[in-house]
């Protein structure tokens, strides 16, 4: 489990305390339990990606805006497989499978590699949704970007 404490943003520690309020007791939130509407300040740092191939990909439902401004296109329908292709290093993809996996969070902070494009910063923070309770079948991401080199902002 993600220790909120260490989420260093606070526009995701917002977006971690959203998740567990939706939770069903023990049970994982519900894709159908997140209104976006209920969390405007956070519309644009936010994705939900659908689980595809048991956990061996992603594809985009909804991307924020400043989340399509990093990668310069919109991502609705777009797959983190095809995403991949157009960057250098992209470790991130391993974390989304740890999440379809085993249903914990995962926080993490690095770099983002697009090809012909500036270099950026950036701290993640993915949370399991399941439509049953248990089965992971899409993800909550929320994503944090700043130019590489720079001091990450407090958002």
């Amino acid at each position: 489990m993600v220790d909120r404490g260490k989420i260093h943003s606070e526009t995701l520690r917002e977006l971690y305390d959203y998740w567990r309020a939706k939770h069903r007791g023990a049970r994982l939130p519900a894709r159908a339990d997140i209104d976006p509407i209920e969390i405007p300040s956070l519309l644009a740092d936010i994705a939900l990606l659908k689980v595809l191939d048991e956990g061996e990909d992603f594809v985009f439902d909804l991307a924020g805006t400043r989340i399509e401004q990093v990668h310069g296109r919109s991502l609705k329908g777009v797959s983190l497989s095809e995403l991949r292709t157009s960057l250098e290093v992209s470790p991130a993809i391993e974390q989304y499978r740890e999440v379809a996996r085993d249903g914990e969070p995962r926080s993490r902070e690095g770099d983002l590699k697009i090809f012909g494009k500036e270099h950026w910063s950036s701290r993640r923070l993915l949370l399991p949704l399941s439509s049953d309770g248990k089965r992971v079948d899409t993800i909550l991401a929320g994503a944090i970007f700043w130019p590489a080199g720079s001091d990450a902002p407090d958002s």
